[in-house]
Formats: structure tokens, C-alpha cells, sequence
């Protein structure tokens, strides 16, 4: 009688944990001046299988950049002059990306509670969400996909 070969019990051997590429470069900024917003990005490198850790974290970063204003000491409305200008999250993209943490700047931004979408500022519950696909949907929908739920800033 044969008896099978490769049998293993420690099945651990066959896992594998996800592994996350280098950062790219950062992104030019999107704007010369009163805010704007550079990206970068990382690829899964090595997915996870069988039952090994899926990857921790966002594929994309976000920093603000170039917030001082255009025109020097005022803003152009309905931005203002703010003590913490490159705060984030600053634009509504960026509600749904992992924000860098950088020491506060005065310059130019949206109103508390107002978030800069298509180069306007608006109240952050009016926010778009946008999917993988580039879709995007009103903010009294909820689209749910298998790592995040559209709209968890309006609660």
C-alpha cells in the first residue's frame, strides 16, 4: 500500500503575510498656491495567502501643500486665513486616505467644519464618496464595500 506524500501538519509553512511595496515619490501639489494636496502611493507587492495577514494600512498618503496665499495676506473666497492651514483631512479625497500628520501652518483653507471639493468649499457632510472605480456617489447614499463604509464622516 502507498502511503501519500507532502503531508504536512503545520499548514503555517504554506502562509504567506501580504507585503507592502516602497512609497513612490510624492505627486507634484495640485496647486501653485492656497492649498493643494500631493500623493503617494504603494502597491501590494506580495498578497496574502493562505490565511496569512492581509495588508495593514492605505495604498495611498496625502499631505497638503502650497497653502499660502496667492496674493499676499489674503485669501480668495471662500477660503480664509488659518493657523493650521495643512491640516487633514482638507479636501473631501481625502476623508477616505490615510492623511501625513505635519506641524500646523498658517495660510490659506476652507472654514472649520468645510472641506475643499472640485476647488469650492463645502460643508463636509455634503462630501462625495468615491469607490475604487472612480464612481462616486451622493453623501446620503451607503455603499459599502469589503474595508470601508462611504459616508462614516456624516455620523
Amino acid at each position: 500500500m502507498f502511503s501519500y506524500c507532502n503531508t504536512y501538519e503545520n499548514v503555517s509553512f504554506f502562509q504567506g503575510n501580504c507585503e507592502w511595496s516602497e512609497w513612490s515619490v510624492w505627486s507634484n501639489c495640485s496647486a501653485g498656491c492656497e492649498g493643494g494636496q500631493a500623493v503617494r502611493s504603494r502597491l501590494i507587492r506580495v498578497p496574502a495567502k493562505n490565511g496569512g495577514k492581509d495588508c495593514e494600512g492605505q495604498s495611498q498618503s496625502v499631505k497638503t501643500c502650497n497653502f499660502y496665499p496667492c496674493h499676499e495676506g489674503t485669501c480668495t473666497a471662500p477660503k480664509v486665513m488659518s493657523d493650521c492651514a495643512n491640516r487633514c483631512p482638507q479636501t473631501c479625497g481625502q476623508l477616505m486616505m490615510e492623511c501625513l500628520e505635519e506641524d500646523c501652518v498658517t495660510g490659506c483653507a476652507c472654514p472649520d467644519d468645510e472641506m475643499e471639493y472640485n476647488e469650492q468649499c463645502i460643508p463636509v457632510k455634503d462630501c462625495m464618496c468615491t469607490d475604487e472605480n472612480g464612481i462616486e456617489y451622493i453623501s446620503s447614499q451607503t455603499v459599502e464595500n469589503e474595508c470601508e463604509i462611504c459616508g462614516l464622516w456624516m455620523e
